[in-house]
């Protein structure tokens, strides 16, 4: 095999080597992220049922006033709203984390399959070096 295309396969294969690690690393945050927000849920949900008054309780959300709480939308823009309107925004945030974390997952694999057929072809190419 000629050189430049040695080299081709190389970079190709710590491309995808580097893609591999960063849609890991993705999927580790996007996964604590929707871990942070059941907690949170939970918390609110003891909330409604006990009355007790928490100053922060994850996720971006504060305790703002009796039955109200302001929630994190983002560019530290906070705005007030009911438990319950907090508990769909909280669960919007994460039905979209799990389709990401959904999406990571089936193009990391798609990855590491091009990294698996690329693998062999590279340790033929170093042996023969």
């Amino acid at each position: 095999m000629e050189e430049r295309k040695k080299q081709e396969k190389l970079y190709l294969y710590q491309i995808l080597k580097e893609q591999e690690r960063l849609f890991e690393s993705q999927i580790n945050y996007a996964s604590q992220e929707t871990s942070e927000i059941l907690n949170t849920e939970g918390v609110i949900e003891e909330m409604k049922s006990a009355g007790e008054v928490l100053p922060s309780i994850g996720s971006g959300v504060y305790l703002f006033k009796k039955g109200r709480l302001l929630v994190d939308i983002g560019a530290g823009i906070f705005i007030g709203k009911s438990m319950d309107k907090v508990v769909d925004t909280l669960e919007f945030r994460r039905k979209g984390l799990q389709e990401s974390v959904k999406e990571l997952r089936e193009n990391l694999e798609k990855i590491k399959e091009e990294i698996r057929k690329l693998e062999p072809e590279i340790k033929e190419m170093l042996k023969k070096e």
